[in-house]
């Protein structure tokens, strides 16, 4: 009886219950998605940064890859194919 009157409390509070939070978050999230997409595709400098960063990131990986298989095998002709 002492839990139904603390939620009746609660309602007249005015808590949230968790369900609220999460369509909160996806709701936040769907809105940058939507400004992401409009800025990516409006605007040329963002288009030019998002490509660059990407290059220079994939780039990096591989030649971070590409070192160790190179000190692993020295001299060996292999290193180069």
């Amino acid at each position: 009886m002492l839990s139904e009157s603390s939620n009746i409390v609660d309602d007249l509070i005015g808590k949230e219950d968790e369900s609220n939070m999460n369509i909160d978050w996806r709701y936040y999230a769907f809105l940058i998605a939507i400004t992401w997409f409009l800025l990516f595709r409006f605007r040329n400098p963002l288009q030019y940064y998002v490509k660059f960063t990407t290059y220079f990131i994939v780039t990096m990986v591989y030649s971070a890859s590409i070192i160790p298989l190179a000190l692993l095998r020295p001299n060996d002709c292999r290193n180069i194919k």
